[in-house]
């Protein structure tokens, strides 16, 4: 692997934060230079990294010619001119805002195996959580038995809508547990104490549609990453009252016969799940602090021949934005550098 001048964008949020303290544990990526990001450093205000301090930068003022690549953590609409400024600069970039897949953006889960079909382009986006979770519980499935369809049902945390979010549901259990009134302003309605739909809106021509545009890039992404599944993936996404983690009921139709057994081995086979069977899985016991997602719950469906489901919690930060972004920085760093 070649050695990289990396700059990481947003490194006052936790998500960055994380991924630092985890790539400095990788002795096998080379980083010769960090240049730390964000909106407003303090002067003189400095990062530990790897025995020395990097002074933190502007993310508006910086010279990203300085850099070969470019992570960003930062909010979507706080990055978008900086992630031009760096791809016109020729820097490979690691989009892992979570906001929408820029155009000529390549998504990446590297644990899913493989490599980019299109490998000119130097914008490379890690995918959401749903994308990444239906990914890895149904990329062992599809590989050994084929799926003729699979419906996914995602409960995302206020961690998904940005910081921002969080505070706001931690600010509205508080004020709604003290007999206060809340207002709210990251979403439609409260998220305390509620279940958010993924809000649909009109489409351009005022007919009413069946998915939201979040639950459309989840299928899309899914349907690049498994083709198969194109025109046969169904998604449903909706906000819960958690501050933190993904889960989600998966459902889904393998093409030929299969036992649960045969389903059980092929998913504890996989290296990035971890299958458990006796305790109780929720996002708080297992979607915190894991590397793998956790597979727990596979049955098959009443009813429905052939049809089986299984419940997928992941930890959002760890195994979805972290992890899949430093196995990006790892195959950049063997592909193109």
């Amino acid at each position: 692997m070649g050695s990289i001048r990396l700059a990481v964008a947003g490194t006052d949020g936790s998500d960055a934060k994380l991924f630092l303290e985890k790539l400095e544990d990788r002795e096998d990526l080379e980083i010769t230079s960090l240049f730390p990001l964000e909106t407003a450093p303090e002067e003189y205000d400095a990062l530990r990294f790897r025995k020395k301090n990097w002074l933190k930068e502007k993310i508006e003022d910086f010279d990203f010619s300085q850099t070969d690549v470019a992570v960003f953590y930062s909010a979507p609409s706080r990055s978008r001119d900086a992630i031009l400024s760096a791809l016109e600069a020729g820097c490979a970039v690691i989009d892992a805002t979570g906001g929408p897949v820029p155009q000529g953006g390549i998504l990446m889960i590297p644990a899913a195996g493989g490599s980019p079909a299109d490998t000119r382009g130097r914008l490379f986006v890690s995918p959401p959580p749903p994308v990444i979770s239906s990914v890895l519980a149904l990329g062992p499935v599809i590989r050994r038995f084929g799926l003729e369809r699979a419906e996914i049902t995602a409960l995302e945390s206020a961690s998904a809508s940005g910081y921002g979010a969080v505070m706001e549901l931690a600010g509205q259990t508080a004020g709604l547990l003290n007999g206060r009134s809340v207002t709210h302003r990251h979403f439609p309605v409260q998220s305390a104490f509620n279940v958010i739909p993924s809000v649909i809106g009109a489409s351009p021509d005022g007919e009413d549609r069946q998915y939201s545009d979040h639950e459309l890039a989840v299928i899309a992404g899914l349907e690049s990453f498994l083709p198969e599944l194109a025109g046969k993936t169904s998604c449903s996404c909706f906000t819960v009252p958690m501050f933190h983690g993904y889960c989600a009921h998966i459902s889904f139709t393998p093409a030929v016969p299969v036992s649960l057994e045969e389903l059980r081995a092929a998913l504890e086979e996989e290296p990035s799940l971890e299958y458990v069977a006796a305790e109780t899985v929720s996002p708080v016991t297992h979607g915190t602090d894991r590397e793998r997602q956790v597979i727990t719950r596979l049955r098959s469906s009443a009813g429905c021949s052939g049809e089986f489901n299984m419940f997928a919690v992941m930890d959002s930060t760890m195994a979805g934005m972290v992890l899949n972004s430093l196995g990006i920085l790892e195959w950049i760093s063997r592909e193109l550098f």
